[in-house]
């Protein structure tokens, strides 16, 4: 039966678009009972993100978002490296830079795949590196936890997060990750994020700290976001992965 039903989507188009609406419609009523958000359907899209104080509770920041508009809905497959450079330095150089830990996040098809982009903001782009390659090495396991709560939460991360350059696990993304899914959570300065490498080493790092994917994995670095008053923290520090500050948990 299911082989039948995934030959009708892929032979009738009809077939598809109905059984395609019908599942988003479910996935809607699903977000809107559970409280969590979800992406937009058609792709691209391009968000920039951050964190502003929030008063709800077991939280001490909320998630601002802000979706951009693209002019075309092929702009993965047929613009240049240096255009979309061009566009994302100056979207990308603007966005968010009132908000705590500003994010850009892009996704959009390459004709394989889904993929996204994300980087810090505010970008600058003589240090925006750009691929579409994926890590050879890339997380088993992520999980999210924190003192106040029992349980951690795994963040269901797809194929596409994992794309060379890609700069993940800052507290914004954190939350980001935490809305999209359903649990209910804590969420302040005192969180860890527990990573499950390719050979089964668990590494852990805090809100001071994220990782930036590479063609062979990913190192972790030190961006200080908050100080000891859950406040923004403006030093900036980068860390490689041969620091002694972060525990490394050999299993």
């Amino acid at each position: 039966m299911k082989d039948t039903i995934s030959n009708w989507k892929k032979s009738n188009d009809s077939f598809r678009w109905v059984m395609d609406e019908s599942a988003f419609a479910i996935q809607q009523i699903y977000s809107f009972m559970t409280g969590q958000r979800i992406e937009p359907r058609h792709l691209p899209w391009f968000y920039s993100i951050g964190l502003e104080p929030s008063k709800l509770l077991g939280q001490t920041h909320s998630l601002i978002e802000y979706r951009h508009s693209f002019f075309t809905q092929d702009w993965f497959k047929y613009l240049s490296e240096d255009w979309i450079k061009d566009y994302l330095t100056v979207i990308g150089g603007k966005a968010g830079v009132q908000w705590v830990s500003p994010l850009f996040i892009m996704k959009g098809n390459t004709g394989e795949r889904p993929i996204y982009i994300v980087r810090r903001c505010p970008l600058d782009k003589s240090d925006l590196s750009f691929s579409f390659l994926s890590t050879k090495n890339h997380p088993i396991l992520v999980e999210y936890t924190h003192p106040e709560m029992e349980e951690s939460i795994e963040f269901d991360m797809e194929d596409g997060w994992w794309i060379i350059g890609n700069e993940l696990f800052s507290p914004s993304f954190v939350l980001r990750c935490l809305e999209y899914q359903s649990t209910s959570f804590y969420f302040d300065e005192d969180y860890k994020i527990r990573i499950m490498d390719h050979n089964f080493n668990i590494i852990e790092i805090g809100s001071d700290t994220y990782i930036e994917i590479t063609k062979d994995g990913f190192e972790w670095k030190k961006e200080p976001i908050f100080d000891y008053d859950g406040d923004m923290d403006t030093d900036t520090d980068t860390c490689e992965d041969t620091c002694d500050e972060t525990p490394l948990i050999r299993s």
